[in-house]
């Protein structure tokens, strides 16, 4: 039996890997279909994490929003390719493969082995209903790196509730747990919440059954997990002496300074605003979510006791608070909650098998060659019709020659050593496909308003005043002529070299304008 199970676990493994491969190569700008990952916050991890491997500290040198983690695991896929994504997809691929798996472990708490089988069916399932949502923005964003952590954390919950409760959680579980939320702690803190409602749901079980001392003793494990995480970068930021600008700029600014300023009653109305949102942008992820939350809570032989009912809903609940409590309300920011599709899994199969129990009775279940030969169909169908459904698609096929950033690039590769700015906007990738790193401190425009962080555009602007760099990108709306601007700092410097329309975030269009320094001689 146990040789079965392994085998078993085996083949799901690769299974799963085969979806996420399958998913992301059509779904993810990452993808080696693609002629490159234009979403500015990929570009823009891709920058740091490229810049860290040569040496430049985040925070110090290079100024981004999000954690160091990311910009780490980001650095590791440019040592695979500095001139692709490949690296980044790679990234995804491993990511999606660790959620789908930690998936099926939570799909076979629910149902015996033959039935545990039809995950074969669910996952292309889950991942269709995922990667076709507009929430999943051009590919690369931490959500989906965040999502393996989440998924292994709500195993352990789930079968936590469903096994052993009202008993207490292992603490080997707890620390690993903690470990998890630390990592994400490093990525983006404000994913949190799901870890909030994580060990909310255990620490009142554990007092609920009367048991105060291991309650408190579980939150300390659990927050000792989460210091683990904290060592290796507060020895790194210790040793390159960038501890305050490490807490400046990932802490404080991105409490401070990033969040708006709201009240109390316009938050909690900004996130009903947002789930409403994404109930009309994202219907399919949007509905698993709910039929998944609402199941468990409802459906008794699923719950099978009172704390099994409310943890899902209390993490998920958290996790929105969480997510959109600052007052920002961007569509890929709800691509977290592809971590519940799991559970609208568990619902679906759970209700089908209850009406046709005589069809999916274990012994009468399709024998596994059979299943595994549909699902393998069944993968190549969705994913490949997904093409039709998914909103980063319309990228593919495009050629390297097309696209404004590989335009600008071979103007800026005509100068040896050529340096570069993305002036008042975000990464879009120009940096990337000049195969170039930032020489200021500041490379691009983050969205910070300039009242909260004024030194940031203070110090974009000298640099054009001052001729820092040889070459300077503009974003444009379509109909301005970058010919006719007026920006005396920049055209008393700079003239124009190239411009061009572009789509952007998948269906905005921009102009992007590049200007060389006057003094370097205009290619023959």
């Amino acid at each position: 039996m146990r040789k079965t199970e392994k085998r078993l676990g085996w083949q799901m493994l690769l299974y799963c890997l085969l979806v996420s491969a399958c998913f992301l190569a059509v779904c993810s700008k990452s993808s080696f279909l693609y002629p490159l990952n234009n979403g500015s916050d990929a570009q823009c991890f891709f920058t740091v994490g490229k810049g860290m491997m040569h040496g430049l500290v985040p925070y110090r040198d290079l100024v981004e929003q999000k954690g160091p983690l990311l910009y780490f695991l980001y650095g590791l896929a440019t040592l695979v390719s500095e001139r692709s994504f490949f690296g980044v997809y790679l990234l995804e691929v491993l990511s999606c493969t660790g959620f789908l798996y930690c998936s099926y472990q939570i799909f076979a708490l629910f149902f015996p082995p033959k039935l545990a089988k039809f995950y074969y069916i669910a996952a292309p399932l889950m991942a269709v209903v995922s990667f076709t949502s507009p929430s999943f923005f051009h590919g690369g964003e931490v959500e989906e790196l965040t999502l393996p952590l989440m998924a292994l954390t709500l195993y352990f919950l789930l079968r936590y509730c469903r096994e052993l409760y009202p008993g207490a959680m292992p603490l080997s579980w707890l620390f690993l747990a903690g470990v998890c939320a630390g990592c994400v702690l490093w990525m983006k803190f404000t994913l949190l919440g799901f870890w909030i409602g994580f060990m909310a749901s255990v620490f009142l079980g554990l007092l609920v059954s009367r048991q105060p001392a291991r309650a408190l003793g579980s939150c300390l494990v659990f927050l000792g997990g989460m210091a683990v995480t904290a060592l290796p970068w507060l020895a790194y930021f210790g040793g390159e002496g960038a501890l305050g600008d490490l807490f400046e700029v990932y802490f404080y600014n991105n409490i401070f300074a990033y969040a708006e300023t709201l009240s109390m009653g316009e938050r909690l109305a900004g996130i009903l605003q947002a789930l409403a949102r994404m109930a009309y942008r994202t219907p399919w992820l949007f509905g698993a979510g709910v039929i998944g939350v609402a199941g468990m809570l409802l459906l008794r032989r699923l719950h099978q006791n009172w704390l099994g009912a409310l943890s899902p809903l209390a993490c998920a609940l958290c996790l929105a608070v969480g997510l959109y409590w600052g007052g920002r309300r961007y569509t890929y920011y709800f691509f977290i909650f592809a971590g519940f599709t799991i559970l609208a899994a568990v619902v679906i199969t759970h209700l089908i098998v209850a009406v046709g129990s005589r069809w999916f009775h274990p012994r009468s279940a399709l024998p596994g060659r059979r299943l595994m030969a549909l699902s393998a169909v069944l993968v190549v169908a969705l994913s490949g019709a997904s093409y039709f459904f998914c909103e980063n698609t319309y990228l593919l096929g495009t050629s390297k020659e097309q696209c404004v950033q590989y335009r600008f690039a071979s103007i800026i590769n005509e100068r040896e050593d050529a340096t570069l700015l993305s002036y008042n906007f975000l990464d879009f990738g120009f940096y990337y496909a000049a195969d170039t790193l930032p020489v200021s401190r500041y490379f691009c425009l983050l969205n910070i308003d300039d009242e909260k962080l004024p030194e940031m555009r203070a110090e974009l602007n000298q640099i054009v005043r001052e001729r820092g760099v040889d070459f300077v990108i503009v974003m444009l709306s379509p109909e301005q002529d970058a010919a006719q601007l007026y920006l005396p700092e920049l055209t008393r410097n700079y003239e124009l070299a190239a411009q061009q329309v572009e789509t952007t975030d998948n269906r905005i269009q921009l102009k992007f304008a590049l200007f060389r320094a006057k003094d370097l001689a205009p290619a023959s």
